[in-house]
């Protein structure tokens, strides 16, 4: 959890945790994150990986079981979009066993991502469909 939450706020490379520069960022949006619904009306990609540098993306999508059965590719972080940070305090899927172990009333950031514009959740939204996704 915390290591996750350092790398999107610091965009520490999720492969091998060193610092990425802002011309080498790469995510795979197709795969990962979801779409946040915003009280305006507007449907955005939120992302909940941390980028990886090309040469770190490209090892993960021959050697990581998930990416690699789903042919997956990566996608330039956007430099124009780099989003916000949410943090939430909610109890997401997953993290139920996580929440139970907080002191009762006890406010705790459970999960974070970064929430993108629309531009590039419009890129985001045609690429899941070009690949059967969404």
């Amino acid at each position: 959890m915390t290591r996750n939450r350092r790398g999107l706020f610091g965009y520490l490379c999720h492969v091998c945790g060193k610092p990425t520069k802002s011309w080498d960022r790469w995510l795979f949006p197709v795969h990962s994150g979801g779409w946040v619904d915003l009280s305006d009306g507007r449907v955005l990609y939120a992302g909940n990986v941390p980028p990886s540098h090309k040469t770190c993306a490209e090892r993960a999508a021959r050697l990581c079981p998930h990416l690699s059965r789903q042919f997956a590719v990566p996608v330039r972080f956007p430099k124009d979009d780099e989003g916000r940070m949410i943090h939430r305090t909610d109890v997401p899927d997953g993290m139920e066993q996580v929440a139970a172990q907080l002191p009762p009333g006890v406010p705790g950031v459970l999960s974070c991502y970064r929430l993108h514009g629309p531009r590039f959740s419009r890129l985001v939204r045609k690429l899941r469909t070009e690949a059967g996704i969404d």
